[in-house]
């Protein structure tokens, strides 16, 4: 049995971005490779649109910049590769590591990445962050 493939439009639809964020992002990221038609259209597979979630994670919820995105898959897929040979497992061995991911990064697959925004802090909360934050930056100053 074959892996369900999507089209561009259908994996938009499925991540919420818009076909124009898919097309770009792969021009950003060489991770993200869709195979094509016969007529040249892209075919996201179940993998590509989970690395799509983690590029949308990394930009989006942590705040990376494309480049602190790229570096963070690059160093993932490092460490899993020379975790793999140390252990002397197949590549194909790396999907647990995937789905660890999900479970710390955004809980089951197909979960919704957006969360909503914290409360700001107000009245004495706000004040003793403030307080807290002066101390700290009087102790990495040297002061007391």
């Amino acid at each position: 049995m074959s892996e369900r493939a999507y089209k561009i439009g259908e994996a938009a639809q499925l991540l919420q971005l818009a076909p124009y964020v898919l097309r770009f992002w792969q021009t950003q990221f060489p991770q993200l490779n869709p195979g094509r038609t016969g007529k040249g259209q892209r075919l996201y597979s179940e993998a590509d649109l989970d690395l799509l979630r983690r590029i949308h994670h990394l930009l989006h919820e942590r705040g990376l910049t494309i480049e602190g995105a790229r570096k963070v898959l690059q160093d993932q897929a490092q460490t899993r590769g020379q975790a793999q040979a140390a252990r002397g497992t197949s590549p194909a061995a790396g999907e647990a590591g995937e789905a660890a991911w999900y479970a710390d990064e955004l809980g089951a697959p197909g979960a919704q990445i957006a969360r909503p925004a914290p409360a700001p802090l107000a009245g004495q909360e706000r004040r003793a962050a403030v307080e807290e934050l002066r101390a700290i930056s009087a102790l990495l100053r040297g002061g007391s």
